[in-house]
């Protein structure tokens, strides 16, 4: 991810702005925005200025972006207001979710966060009106903002970097207060209406992202909107074209039945009671290495190790997917994970002070990285300098751990993630290029699994 898609997520709404978010869903996707664009004003019979919500069936104009080989182009998203079923408004807050059909496509790398510190490095993504130019594109612009100032109420403030008056931000009502973060973007709120014309010393308005949820929990709306979690969360089946996707190289042609037979393996997990957002809730950041924060839940690369992880336990179990066997499991093989693109040496201190509460004496720790490691490490062992100096000086108040038990990487077995593809299968793809019928395979898979034999 990087600064361009922010700008591919911002969208144009009517005379504002607005930010795609896809829900768990496969259906339709949400537009966030603002709710006062939505509003017009009319003089009462005393002469008074008063808001009026827009009719149903009302058209409205969306504009999205699209990066092509020879620059942004735009395109019009059909849309009409029906409250209750395309436009769906909170009560109090300056924030509307606008429901998209058919659903848009590759929106579902943004997560939803609720951390607000006091200082960021968020920005402000939408269209204002002081920007010409002949495709959303060329309309588009970004504000960094310096610090977040919280508030008791439903609009917090922002505080934006340089000097800037309100015709600079005329138009980005109802855009993403967004960043990227690795391979997700983040976003925070949606930037309100000002409360006074005269903007104050390059402060902005924002409602915070939770009261969108407040939105889907209302009881006459609860039906007819998801919850703001990627698609991905609902089902592992989202999934089932990204797993197992080994590769050896030359020597691909080698494990090309492997590969066939560990995907069809996964619709035993995605046809089981077995959700992502279900061990989501079981577990929450007892599944991640210290230091990473909740949002990371909301990352793709995490559900897809749960589904390779649940499928090779499933080749040795063989049965018994249920949410209660995860749960049980949980305290014999842990499965761990970070977002990092580093090598997992680079996160030793945080795997060494992650939560091992309830795991057993000898219980078997996996970390889920991208990278596989460097020198082939894929155990960690005092023979490892780096593992010896954490024993000797790691800061024992910080440790995660039962009473009884001395030290994580004394107590358990910690296996990298990708010793069940690269060094099981990649690295000895030439053993495998005579095996032609699945009970072979299957003895051969498991034969190399046998690591994890202690609790099979």
């Amino acid at each position: 991810m990087n600064n361009d898609d922010l700008k591919r997520y911002s969208v144009i709404v009517g005379e504002g702005s607005g930010c795609f978010f896809q829900p768990m869903t496969a259906d339709y996707t949400y537009i966030l925005t603002a709710k006062h664009l939505f509003f017009d004003e009319e003089e009462d019979e005393r002469g008074q200025t008063q808001k009026k919500e827009y009719p149903d069936n009302t058209p409205v104009t969306i504009t999205k972006n699209i990066q092509t080989a020879n620059g942004w182009i735009e395109e019009q998203i059909p849309f009409t207001l029906v409250k209750g079923t395309t436009y769906f408004p909170h009560k109090e807050a300056d924030v509307a979710i606008l429901k998209i059909t058919p659903p848009q496509t590759n929106f579902d790398q943004i997560v939803a966060s609720e951390l607000l510190n006091t200082s960021t490095d968020y920005d402000l993504c939408g269209f204002p009106n002081t920007l010409g130019g002949n495709n959303a594109g060329e309309k588009y612009t970004t504000h960094r903002i310096e610090r977040l100032i919280a508030s008791a109420n439903y609009s917090h403030s922002a505080q934006l970097f340089g000097t800037l008056n309100q015709v600079n931000i005329e138009g980005m009502s109802g855009c993403g207060v967004l960043k990227v973060v690795g391979n997700y973007i983040s976003i925070i709120g949606i930037q309100s209406k000002m409360a006074s014309s005269l903007y104050p010393a390059g402060q902005i308005g924002f409602v915070p992202i939770k009261h969108i949820n407040e939105i889907i929990n209302y009881n006459e709306y609860r039906q007819n909107l998801e919850r703001l979690y990627p698609p991905f969360l609902k089902s592992f089946s989202f999934l089932k074209n990204e797993a197992f996707n080994l590769n050896a190289g030359f020597g691909n042609q080698n494990i090309e039945h492997v590969k066939n037979f560990l995907k069809n393996k996964t619709n035993e997990v995605i046809n089981s009671p077995l959700t992502p957002f279900g061990i989501k809730n079981l577990f929450e950041n007892r599944l991640l290495l210290y230091k990473q924060g909740n949002e990371t839940l909301q990352s793709k690369y995490i559900w897809l190790i749960w589904l390779e992880f649940l499928t090779i336990l499933n080749l040795l179990r063989e049965g018994n997917l249920s949410e209660e066997s995860v749960k049980d499991g949980f305290n014999n093989i842990r499965l761990i994970c970070s977002d990092t693109d580093e090598d997992w040496s680079s996160e030793l201190d945080n795997i060494i002070y992650s939560d091992f509460k309830g795991l057993k004496r000898n219980g078997i720790v996996i970390v889920g990285c991208k990278k596989p490691p460097i020198n082939d490490f894929y155990i960690l062992d005092r023979k490892i300098p780096m593992i010896n100096q954490a024993v000797r000086s790691h800061n024992r108040e910080l440790l995660q751990i039962d009473s009884g038990m001395n030290f994580p990487l004394s107590e358990y077995k910690f296996i990298h993630v990708e010793y069940f593809k690269n060094h099981a299968i990649v690295s000895k793809h030439a053993e495998y290029a005579e095996i032609l019928d699945d009970v072979t395979l299957l003895d051969k898979l498991k034969a190399e699994y046998t690591i994890l034999s202690t609790y099979e």
